[in-house]
């Protein structure tokens, strides 16, 4: 048959209750705010980090389209030598057309066997050639 205790042993359990949660209460506050503190002050390291990352996201991504841009030019600037080297090869041909042309002339007319014309047309009056010696237009060595 227990008894129960008097008022003021059950005050004093209650006091010595209330003192140890408040105890207990204590040191878990203590542990649980120093990792709450470290918890924020991580957080904010990671906002930093990724306000930096962004940062430097965005000055790559800005690199990125200068050098984007800046291969472009020299693209389009490498295109424009090859039509100019295309240009000149093109030139080079029709100067040696030209010069074989007049070699031939040079020669026909030191012999007397054909005519040069205001027209720019040649004709032989000895053979009865065309006139170009059967060559077609551009061909400069006879072949064709």
């Amino acid at each position: 048959n227990p008894t129960l205790p008097s008022p003021s042993t059950q005050r004093q359990i209650d006091e010595a209750r209330t003192a140890v949660v408040a105890s207990l209460g204590n040191m878990l506050d203590r542990e649980l705010q120093g990792r709450g503190a470290l918890l924020h002050a991580n957080n904010a390291a990671i906002e930093r980090q990724e306000r930096d990352v962004s940062r430097a996201a965005d000055a790559l991504r800005r690199e990125n389209d200068k050098l984007t841009r800046l291969a472009a030019d020299h693209t389009r600037k490498v295109k424009e030598i090859g039509n100019v080297q295309n240009w000149a090869e093109m030139l080079e041909r029709e100067f040696l057309i030209v010069e074989e042309t007049l070699r031939l002339v040079r020669e026909g007319s030191g012999s007397g066997s054909g005519s040069w014309s205001g027209s720019g047309s040649w004709s032989r009056s000895e053979s009865g050639d065309e006139g170009d010696g059967g060559r077609r237009d551009g061909d400069v060595d006879g072949d064709g």
